[in-house]
């Protein structure tokens, strides 16, 4: 079997090539030579305009344009691309500014505190706050310190999603993952989690979040925990698949995080996820970011992946949907079949499709309040939404 690194058989714009082309921090001569050939014809810039801001992409396009070629693009395009550049960079400072007072105060309550995503992932990977689109602030907590930093929360300002008693918060912390707050002064979305895994993503979390190690970092002035880096990468991949990768920017930042680090040990990457069932999940981040963005990996992974044939066709499957999806391909049907492709263990299959039909999540809860004693109608909840598609 031949495996070319070309979109094969996809119906691919030249406004989607060009937007791909600049879908990253740092660009090569070739690079910038297709760069300037699309250039040359004649691109559809609201079309391009409009996928940026779908994509997340915005402020690498306006990046990357203006580095290359800013005299060839129109003027009212490159104003508009500044601008929201510009307007991107003070919100996110304005986050990372909030993110550093919160972390002050979690942790003279000694509450142990690894911000993630967000401006962390902006400025360590991509070195540049202003790079990265993000909507809020992702902080994950011990399940035993929810309740010390909702209290802190609720003192700085920050408003509840969920109206609940303490007897509902008992059950929504046994079953959910994140609380999510905001800020009506500063508009800023905040959210604390206790598992940093999807709920309809089986797998053994308790043993993942139990071997994990704490890295200090220092950002803008501010002391930060990490994780390691091979278990975060983990755990943006499956950031990645829980959203079926319906953004370009999340296999962007696959690739800049490998890029980022020419440490990695990719033995143990790959032994656990083994390990945790994510095999596949990690190697379809990999081949996508290889596809799209000519992400460079070790030989020996790189053939391993190539030599797949599922993994092409999962692959194939995703850029058709990034490329040419429709509301068709993005309904329950095609996502619970996608479920079913990412994962190489029959037993996940199953448990994921289960999960993923009957767990409630943050969505139930918060549009349909019930008492403690209700709380199984929540399966049922679920259920009707995914009949009515709103998943």
């Amino acid at each position: 079997m031949t495996y070319k690194r070309e979109l094969q058989n996809i119906k691919i714009r030249k406004e989607d090539k060009l937007l791909l082309l600049c879908a990253r921090t740092r660009i090569n001569n070739e690079i910038k030579s297709q760069i300037m050939s699309l250039i040359q014809q004649e691109i559809d810039w609201n079309y391009l305009l409009q996928k940026s801001y779908e994509h997340r992409l915005t402020p690498l396009l306006y990046l990357q344009l203006n580095n290359v070629c800013p005299d060839s693009i129109p003027q009212n395009i490159m104003k508009t691309l500044k601008t929201y550049f510009q307007e991107n960079a003070h919100k996110n400072l304005l986050f990372m500014g909030e993110l550093s007072k919160i972390l002050k105060l979690f942790k003279s309550d000694e509450i142990t505190a690894i911000p993630y995503k967000g401006p962390i992932l902006a400025s360590q990977v991509y070195g540049n706050l202003a790079l990265r689109e993000f909507d809020d602030l992702d902080i994950y907590v011990n399940k035993k310190d929810v309740h010390s930093a909702k209290k802190i929360l609720l003192s700085e300002g920050y408003e509840t999603k969920l109206s609940l008693k303490d007897n509902q918060e008992e059950k929504y912390l046994k079953s959910q993952r994140e609380y999510k707050f905001i800020n009506p002064n500063n508009q800023i979305h905040l959210e604390i989690h206790w598992n940093f895994i999807g709920l309809s993503i089986s797998g053994k979390w308790d043993c993942f979040e139990n071997h994990m190690k704490f890295l200090s970092a220092k950002i803008h002035n501010t002391d930060i925990l990490n994780l390691k880096f091979e278990d975060m990468l983990l755990i943006l991949c499956l950031h990645a698949s829980g959203h079926l990768w319906e953004r370009l920017t999340w296999i962007c930042d696959i690739n800049e995080y490998i890029k980022s680090n020419n440490n990695i040990d990719w033995q143990y990457l790959m032994e656990t996820a083994d390990e945790l069932g994510i095999r596949r999940i990690l190697n379809i981040n990999l081949l996508l970011a290889i596809d799209l963005l000519t992400l460079k990996i070790p030989d020996k992974i790189a053939l391993e992946l190539k030599s797949d044939e599922s993994l092409i066709n999962l692959d194939h499957k995703i850029k058709q949907n990034l490329f040419e999806g429709d509301e068709h391909s993005r309904g329950l049907y095609n996502k619970a079949i996608m479920r079913l492709m990412i994962r190489e263990n029959y037993n996940n299959k199953i448990l994921d499709i289960l999960k993923l039909i009957f767990t409630p999540t943050n969505n139930e809860w918060e549009h349909y309040p019930l008492p403690s004693k209700l709380y199984p109608l929540y399966y049922f909840l679920r259920s009707l939404n995914l009949l009515k598609n709103n998943y």
